[in-house]
């Protein structure tokens, strides 16, 4: 019978410390402040928390591209070694070299997919902002997820790179910003999350 009591109030403390955990993320996320990022080229806008620095290049490789990197603010990147975890949107012109050109296909070939870390044969399905898209996880140096789509053409394929499965706020910002996500006419600015 003591034992029972004890497991009771095992479970109604772990009850407890989930739901003072998730009061506490939420209330952490009640003001921050959004920028929005906007391509017009590639017809994709996003927002993101002002958290992170957000820096654009080309791709550099076999296919041309932008590539957009959100790195936490006080981020340090190692001098000739590996960079920090982050948040990239690679945003890639038409589908590559492929003779039949398919996003499945692209994902699978592409260097910049890292599918080849992927311990499934075939990506799950998925939307982002209403637009099929692919989705799987890969473990390399750092985990990863990604989701990849096309847009008039273009491969649009956005990662996150987190150090673990207790990694849960950039996964969680990742979340966020795949639910943002517009296609078409775009436009950029600063918003506020209440």
């Amino acid at each position: 019978m003591k034992m029972r009591h004890l497991y009771t109030l095992a479970i109604v403390l772990l009850l407890l410390l989930l739901a003072y955990v998730s009061w506490y993320l939420f209330m952490k996320k009640q003001d921050v402040v959004l920028h929005t990022y906007s391509n017009t080229t590639y017809g994709v806008s996003f927002s993101y928390p002002d958290t992170y620095k957000l820096t654009e290049t080309k791709a550099q490789g076999a296919q041309s591209g932008t590539i957009v990197t959100l790195l936490e603010k006080g981020a340090t990147i190692p001098k000739d070694g590996e960079g920090p975890t982050a948040i990239t949107i690679g945003m890639y012109n038409g589908m590559g070299t492929s003779s039949s050109p398919t996003l499945l296909s692209w994902v699978r070939s592409s260097p910049y997919a890292n599918f080849n870390l992927s311990k499934t044969a075939t990506p799950g399905t998925t939307t982002v902002g209403n637009q099929p898209a692919l989705l799987y996880t890969w473990d390399g140096l750092y985990q990863g997820t990604s989701l990849a789509t096309t847009y008039k053409g273009n491969v649009i394929l956005f990662t996150v790179t987190y150090n673990g499965e207790t990694d849960l706020k950039k996964r969680s910002d990742f979340t966020d910003l795949i639910a943002s996500v517009r296609w078409g006419d775009v436009t950029s600015g600063t918003t506020t999350r209440k």
